[in-house]
C-alpha cells in the first residue's frame, strides 16, 4: 500500500479525523484506570465510561476508513486470523453474564487495530501519534514520581481504598494514572520502545529531545512501580536495543543506552534500602500466591478445555481448585486474579480461543520480520522495530498478570499490533 502524494480533500479530513480519535482513545485509556474505578459517573443505571463512550466512534471512523480506501486493502493470514478470534471471541461469551464487555473487546479491538492500521500508511500521522505516546509517558512519569515522594496515589487516591488498597507493609509503589502498579509498569514497557525510537532515530531536534527525556523517566518511573515483571522487561529492551545498536552503529551507538543503564543503577543505588526490603518481603509471597493460582488455573482448563469459562470468570473459577486463593477471598474480601494472561485466557476461552489468538500473534511477528529482511522503508523501518519490541514487551510482561484485561494495556496492545500490520502493509515487502 503506498501512500498517495495528493490525496483528495475527503481522504486528508479521514486521516485527521482518525488520527484525533486515536490520540483521544489513547489519552482517555492511560488517564481514566476503568478497571480500578468504583461506580463514580452514572447515568441511570449505567456507568460512564470513556472507552464506551468513544466505542461507536472508533467503529464507524473504522468502517468509513476501510470503505474509502477499500481498493488499496491487501487482507491476508492475519486479517483472517483476526477475524476468526473475533468471531468465536464473540460466540462464545455473547451469552455469558458479560455481553456487554464481551462487544466492547471485540468491536473496540478490531476498530483500534483497523484505524491504526490505516493511519501507518503516512509517516506524519504516526508521528503525531507517538509524541502522544511520549507525552503521556512524561506526565504519567512525574506524577508517578511525585506519588511515590508523598506515599499514596495523588490522581485516584480517593477512589482506590478498595480497588487498589495499600498494602500492609513496604514501601508505597506507584500506580500513577493507572491506578495500579503492575498495570503502570506495563504501560511504560509497552512505551518505552517508542521512546528510544524517537531519540535515537527522530528526523527532528525537538522530536528527539522529547525523545530522550522519555525514555529516562519511563526507566526511572518503572523502579518506583516496584514490579519484577516490568524491571526484568525493561532491562532486556535495553539489552536487546543494545545490542542492535552495537551491530548496526558500533560503540558509539550503544552509548544512549548505556545512559539509560547509568540511570537505572543510579537509582537503584539511590533506594537502595527500600529496593532490597521491597523485593525481599514481596518476593517469597508473590512467587507463591502466583505459582499457586496457576496450580487452581491448570486444573480448571482440564476441566474445561475445549471452550473454557468464560469471559471474566477466571478468578471465580479458582476458588474451586485453589485453597489459597479460597483463603486469599476470605481474608481480603477480593477474588484473586489468575496472575498469567496465558493461563487466564486459555481457561477463559479455552483451547481453541487460545490457539487462535497464540496464532494471530505469531502470524504478525512473522509478517513484521519478514518485511523488516525485505526492504521496509527507512520511515517505517525504526517503527516497525519499535512495534515488534513493544508487542514482545508485553507478551512477556503478562506471564505475570492478566494483561488483556486491563484496559489501557488491552488498547495500546491493539494500536501497536495496528501500527505494525499497517507499516507491512505499506511497505508491500510481503504477501499478507
Amino acid at each position: 500500500m503506498t501512500a498517495d502524494p495528493n490525496p483528495p480533500l475527503e481522504v486528508r479530513l479521514i486521516d485527521i479525523a482518525a488520527t484525533a480519535l486515536v490520540v483521544v482513545l489513547l489519552v482517555a485509556a492511560v488517564l481514566y484506570p476503568e478497571n480500578y474505578m468504583p461506580d463514580t459517573l452514572k447515568l441511570g443505571s449505567q456507568r460512564l465510561l470513556p472507552l464506551t463512550l468513544l466505542m461507536p466512534l472508533v467503529i464507524v471512523m473504522a468502517a468509513a476508513y476501510l470503505w474509502r480506501t477499500r481498493t488499496a486493502l491487501r487482507p491476508g493470514l492475519v486479517d483472517g486470523l483476526l477475524l476468526a478470534y473475533s468471531v468465536y471471541f464473540i460466540a462464545r461469551n455473547i451469552t455469558g453474564p458479560f455481553a456487554g464487555a464481551t462487544l466492547k473487546y471485540a468491536l473496540l479491538g478490531l476498530g483500534i487495530f483497523y484505524l491504526l492500521t490505516l493511519i501507518s500508511r503516512k509517516g506524519e500521522l504516526l508521528e503525531v501519534i507517538g509524541i502522544t505516546m511520549m507525552a503521556l509517558v512524561c506526565l504519567t512519569a512525574v506524577l508517578g514520581l511525585l506519588e511515590y515522594a508523598v506515599g499514596r496515589n495523588i490522581t485516584y487516591s480517593a477512589f482506590l481504598a478498595d480497588t487498589v488498597p495499600e498494602p500492609a507493609s513496604g514501601v508505597h509503589r506507584s500506580g500513577s494514572t493507572l491506578a495500579h502498579p503492575v498495570a503502570y509498569g506495563a504501560f511504560l514497557v509497552q512505551m518505552l520502545p517508542f521512546c528510544l525510537m524517537f531519540w535515537l532515530s527522530g528526523a527532528r531536534k525537538n522530536t528527539r529531545i522529547l525523545g530522550c527525556v522519555s525514555s529516562v523517566l519511563a526507566v526511572t518511573a518503572a523502579f518506583f512501580t516496584f514490579t519484577k515483571g516490568s524491571w526484568f522487561t525493561v532491562g532486556l529492551i535495553l539489552l536487546v536495543a543494545a545490542f542492535f545498536l552495537l551491530r548496526r552503529r558500533g560503540v558509539k551507538g550503544v552509548y544512549p543506552v548505556l545512559a539509560l543503564v547509568l540511570v537505572a543503577l543510579a537509582v537503584t543505588a539511590a533506594f537502595w534500602q527500600e529496593t532490597s526490603s521491597e523485593t525481599s518481603e514481596r518476593m517469597f509471597g508473590s512467587v507463591n500466591m502466583r505459582i499457586e493460582g496457576w496450580k487452581g488455573a491448570y486444573s480448571g482448563i482440564m476441566d474445561n478445555f475445549m471452550f473454557g469459562v468464560g469471559l471474566r470468570q477466571g478468578r471465580q473459577e479458582l476458588l474451586k481448585y485453589c485453597e489459597f486463593c479460597r483463603k486469599f477471598h476470605e481474608d481480603i474480601g477480593r477474588v484473586k486474579p489468575v496472575d498469567n494472561n496465558y493461563f487466564n485466557l486459555f481457561l477463559e476461552q479455552g483451547v481453541i480461543g487460545f490457539l487462535l489468538w497464540l496464532a494471530l500473534i505469531a502470524a504478525l511477528f512473522v509478517e513484521g520480520t519478514r518485511a523488516l529482511k525485505a526492504r521496509a522503508g527507512p520511515v517505517s523501518k525504526p517503527w516497525m522495530i519499535a512495534s515488534i519490541a513493544s508487542l514482545a514487551g508485553i507478551l512477556i510482561n503478562a506471564v505475570t498478570f492478566d494483561a488483556m484485561l486491563i484496559w489501557p494495556i488491552f488498547v495500546i496492545f491493539w494500536i501497536v499490533t495496528g501500527i505494525l500490520h499497517g507499516l507491512v502493509w505499506r511497505s508491500g515487502a510481503v504477501e499478507v
